[in-house]
């Protein structure tokens, strides 16, 4: 018969055998908040067993497994990031010029590709995934830092990346500092969002008041796959990885193709177009 929930803490009682380890995944023990790495992940996979049961652990050591697990996850996250920035280092374009850790400002189109057919994705998630990877180490490298300690998960990263995307690069260092004091105090996802929200503005409120005077805040340095010379400036902006998204709030650097005229107007002028199309 199968064992239920509660039958490792009946067999501890009967003082069966049990692997010691176990105990360090308790809360607040040494496994609980272990940095994750190879041999951790291994030390994970021989606790919780082959078929997932986690023989022999209390609810609590269990619990703390799949805590683990959890951690176990970013850090993988993290070093597959890691990888993808050494493709970038690769595939530099070095008269582009150099960003930080040896990684380059810009990096050859062909690139973008290779990661889409490697990893079974789309070329815009292959482009988001170097932008993330490079703005991880270039930019913010304390996030990752904490990507790759398991404070963070894929998900949390990837949403700080997002939100000071907008940032020069030395506020998008300030902003850092302030995320970095006060994630300990995020329990949830919704509070984290608020935390670089509030961090975004307040390093930011120089270019917002640029912004009022009506000054166009530049994008940040491009950091994107360089085309090869000749290549028609739409097909430029496919190679660019997230350049679409940044480029969004500066409709004077869009193309003057019809195919862009959409995304130059404001939302309400998008949807008078779509009814005309529709005959609305």
């Amino acid at each position: 018969m199968a064992e239920g929930p509660g039958d490792a803490d009946a067999r501890l009682a009967d003082g069966d055998r049990r692997d010691d380890r176990l105990a360090g995944f308790a809360q607040h023990r040494c496994g609980d908040s272990a940095r994750p790495n190879a041999w951790h992940v291994m030390v994970l996979s021989d606790l919780t067993g082959a078929d997932d049961r986690c023989p022999d652990a209390t609810d609590d050591e269990a619990l703390g497994l799949m805590g683990r697990w959890k951690a176990a996850e970013s850090w993988a996250a993290a070093r597959k990031l890691g990888v993808a920035r050494e493709m970038i280092r690769r595939r530099a374009v070095p008269e582009k010029g150099m960003a930080t850790a040896g990684l380059p400002w810009e990096w050859e189109p062909d690139l973008q590709h290779e990661v889409a057919a490697q990893l079974r994705t789309s070329l815009v998630a292959a482009g988001k995934l170097l932008h993330l990877a490079w703005s991880l180490e270039a930019r913010l490298p304390r996030i990752g830092g904490a990507l790759a300690d398991g404070r963070l998960d894929p998900g949390q990263a990837k949403m700080i990346v997002t939100e000071t995307d907008a940032l020069p690069d030395d506020k998008a260092t300030a902003a850092q500092e302030l995320i970095m004091a006060g994630l300990g105090d995020c329990n949830t996802r919704a509070d984290l969002l608020r935390l670089v929200q509030r961090a975004v503005c307040t390093v930011g409120a120089a270019c917002a008041a640029g912004r009022d005077q009506g000054q166009v805040r530049p994008l940040p340095a491009a950091r994107k796959a360089v085309a090869p010379e000749g290549t028609p400036e739409p097909a430029r902006l496919r190679h660019s990885p997230g350049v679409r998204g940044r480029i969004q709030g500066h409709r004077e650097l869009l193309p003057d193709g019809p195919e862009y005229q959409l995304a130059r107007a404001p939302a309400m002028e998008r949807r008078d177009v779509d009814a005309q199309d529709t005959g609305g």
